[in-house]
């Protein structure tokens, strides 16, 4: 599994008077890499160089300033000349606004179940009137049942393209953004067939034999749904009918345990690229492979998935290294593969395709509304493969 690259929140220079503004620009910035339910309002008070309760000077909780920072993205988006845009303007707008603010963007994107539904149906009321133009590049922050499935697909899928490059080193500001409007164009010009119905949920009529996998499959769970700092060795323990103390037989730390699960998906990512390679007869046909055994895997393991894209800080720093040495790979292998599909691609851009494909795989996945629909494994394999190979069409 992949994550975008982590940037300390701002701090001020003491040239700067607007101070709302910047406990808006921090939480923005903390949100985005920690998740909303992880960050306190100490946190957000210490990037800005002040206490934590200064900061209820300019808001009067911490659930109004996700709505500042939420409201702040549709600012910029509207700043860009919305709602009278066409589709061009539109996806440049986007653009822009993600290359400046992409904490902004991935909080709106990521956070908004954390809004009141007043704030809910307000702010996606100012979404809406955005324009249509904007339909299929802006995700919904209303309950799932207010959104159209296909563009909310699509919409999850700009974010996480556009984000991606936002926040990756590589490439010239004229690159990303020649690489951004061509992805974006791609998928929405692209085909999509999701089901608006969604699948009944899982049964899970098998549990595991062995305590330890069982305890491991119970933590992934219960993190991914309440964060980790929320989820304590005694829930581990009662979700699996032993106590603290068993737990610890089998995983030394809460941390520890944290860091199997990520471990574990992620080798099982490293061996199916390592499969879809071996198997490919050309580069065309590997890169094809890489991309649906990389949608095959995120979606089966989104528990995981969302714990490190989420968590991932409070990992024991052997297994964040060994985490990022994998990304790497993961990232050269998709870019050599797509380096030699496209010879006349630089390997700034062959990296930042790679980066791209898996980001907007990522970002799809995290929402649990998306995941639940018909038909998503297959639109997202034709969406992600367009991203890669840069074609207009894939069939």
């Amino acid at each position: 599994m992949t994550r975008e690259t982590t940037t300390p929140p701002p701090r001020r220079t003491g040239r700067r008077t607007d101070r709302r503004a910047e406990v808006v620009a921090a939480a923005a910035a903390l949100f985005r890499q920690h998740g909303y339910p992880q960050v306190g309002i100490d946190e957000i008070g210490d990037a800005v160089g002040f206490s934590g309760p200064a900061v209820y000077r300019y808001f009067a909780s911490k659930a109004d300033l996700l709505e500042a920072v939420v409201a702040g993205h549709l600012d910029r988006l509207e700043a860009t000349s919305a709602p009278v845009a066409d589709r061009a303007t539109a996806v440049a707008g986007l653009i822009e606004v993600a290359l400046r603010s992409p904490d902004g963007l991935v909080t709106a994107s990521r956070q908004a179940e954390h809004l009141s539904p007043a704030a809910a149906l307000a702010l996606d009321a100012r979404r809406r009137d955005l324009g249509p133009a904007w339909a299929a590049l802006v995700p919904s922050v209303a309950a799932a049942s207010e959104r159209d499935s296909a563009d909310e697909l699509r919409a999850r899928c700009a974010a996480g393209i556009v984000t991606h490059v936002a926040l990756a080193r590589p490439g010239t500001l004229p690159v990303k953004r020649r690489l951004l409007t061509g992805a974006l164009h791609g998928v929405l010009d692209s085909a999509v067939s999701l089901s608006a119905t969604s699948r009944p949920p899982l049964e899970r009529p098998l549990a595991h034999a062995t305590r330890r996998e069982a305890v491991l499959a119970a933590a992934t769970e219960l993190m991914a749904a309440r964060g980790f700092a929320a989820v304590s060795l005694n829930d581990i323990g009662a979700a699996t009918g032993i106590t603290a103390s068993a737990v610890m037989r089998h995983f030394a730390s809460k941390e520890e345990l944290l860091g199997a699960a990520v471990n574990r998906v992620g080798e099982q990512v490293a061996g199916g690229l390592s499969i879809a390679i071996r198997g490919a007869c050309d580069a065309e046909d590997a890169l094809r492979r890489i991309v649906r055994t990389y949608v095959a895997l995120a979606t089966d393991h989104r528990d995981v998935l969302v714990i490190q894209t989420l968590d991932a800080a409070a990992l024991p720093p052997r297994h964040e290294e060994e985490r990022r040495r994998r990304h790497r790979m993961y990232v050269d292998e998709l870019a050599h593969v797509i380096a030699r599909a496209r010879p006349s691609l630089s390997e700034a851009e062959a990296r930042l395709r790679a980066g791209m494909t898996y980001a907007m795989v990522n970002e799809v996945v995290l929402s649990p509304t998306m995941l639940a629909h018909e038909g998503l494994v297959d639109d997202l394999v034709v969406l992600a493969t367009l991203v890669a190979s840069g074609d207009s069409a894939v069939s």
